[in-house]
């Protein structure tokens, strides 16, 4: 009796296995003649079977179910599951965690980046549509994705749901976010600022501060970087703590154009156009190709002609004597900017503010040829 009690048993087992796998079997076949509903029914079936749910077939078969229904250009074929991305990706993640011969995953690793770009597609869409915090939890997913299944940190999708967490005023996703940012290194001086700011409307000004100083170490001529740390000392009322602190730190490593580069930014946001010009050429003399410097040179003595040039130009003719004496002031400042502007075109000649600086100047000087000139080659710019 034992004998035949423990055949039985044995027979109950078999006939068991075989109809779970059963189902593994139908979904299958299902699946090849694109009947999704019924194969979507039997494979959930067997993910929830003690036996065929930890088979790597079983989850890499339900990841090509799910895929082929999130893929279909049939929308009652998408209606069976709205989830089905979701559905799709973490059947492949399991089936690679139970794959422990490598049956499946190489097909597996080459499926799981379509369903990502349908994360960041998805993404993309959310974000045009103002619906930033999803877009921002879509963009994370493939993210996450790419760090769980290939060991890859992409910050450039990191860096997407960052904007989308601003933009959603989610404050514990941007800080999390900014500051992981940070922390990898990305090279966007902007992160720096919206993490700041962050701070900042909390009132933890120094943590604010912290951030600013930070982002001015890795990127010493970002300009917004320094006229936000100038404002909040400025609103401190210690301005002249951080022009000594940057005069100190330039003249203590007087070869470092960056320094002297923000330093003549920081005069120049002051309205200090004499101790601008300065600093601008030390940085010039300490590098002939300094772009930046040239064009910020060029730019403040542009600007203070132009707001010279605002002033008088509507003045009536009983004002002749002093529209003179505006018009000779500023046009000494349009072409006191000139040969630093021209410098700044030769460095990068595709550079539209530098064009338009000089178009600008140009038509002021009367030189209606060049600012032609320089107007057809930011219309050719617009055209590529």
């Amino acid at each position: 009796m034992k004998k035949l009690s423990l055949l039985f048993i044995l027979a109950g087992f078999a006939y068991g296995v075989k109809a779970q796998n059963a189902e593994v079997v139908n979904a299958y076949n299902y699946q090849r003649y694109k009947e999704y509903d019924k194969a979507k029914v039997a494979i959930d079936k067997a993910i929830l079977d003690p036996k065929t749910g930890i088979s790597a077939k079983t989850w890499y078969y339900r990841g090509l179910i799910y895929q082929d229904i999130e893929e279909s250009l049939d929308a009652n074929v998408k209606a069976f599951d709205t989830l089905s991305l979701d559905k799709s990706l973490e059947s492949y993640i399991k089936a690679l965690e139970l794959d422990t011969k490598n049956n499946y995953s190489d097909d597996i690793k080459k499926r799981i980046p379509f369903l990502q770009n349908r994360y960041i597609n998805k993404g993309v869409e959310l974000y045009k549509l103002k619906n930033f915090g999803a877009a921002s939890a879509n963009f994370m997913k493939s993210a996450g994705v790419s760090e769980k299944v290939f060991n890859k940190v992409d910050t450039a999708l990191i860096f997407n749901a960052a904007l989308a967490s601003i933009n959603a005023k989610d404050i514990p996703q941007q800080k999390e976010l900014l500051t992981r940012l940070i922390d990898l290194k990305y090279k966007d001086a902007e992160i720096y600022r919206s993490l700041s700011n962050v701070y900042m409307s909390e009132k933890d000004t120094v943590k604010g501060l912290e951030l600013l100083a930070q982002g001015r170490k890795e990127f010493p001529s970002n300009n917004n970087l320094m006229i936000d740390e100038l404002n909040v000392y400025m609103s401190r009322g210690q301005a002249k703590q951080m022009i000594a602190k940057m005069e100190e730190a330039a003249h203590a490593d007087s070869t470092n154009k960056s320094l002297w580069f923000a330093l003549g930014a920081t005069y120049d946001n002051m309205g200090k156009k004499v101790n601008a010009e300065t600093a601008y050429k030390k940085a010039i003399s300490l590098d002939k190709n300094y772009f930046d410097a040239y064009y910020n040179l060029g730019a403040m003595h542009y600007n203070a002609g132009v707001e010279v040039y605002n002033k008088v130009k509507d003045l009536p003719m009983s004002k002749e004597k002093e529209y003179n004496a505006g018009k000779a002031k500023y046009t000494a400042l349009f072409n006191k900017s000139l040969p630093y502007l021209e410098q700044a075109l030769v460095l990068m000649p595709n550079d539209v503010n530098t064009l338009m600086s000089l178009k600008e100047v140009y038509a002021k000087l009367d030189n209606f040829a060049k600012s032609g000139e320089m107007k057809k080659r930011i219309e050719a710019l617009k055209k590529k």
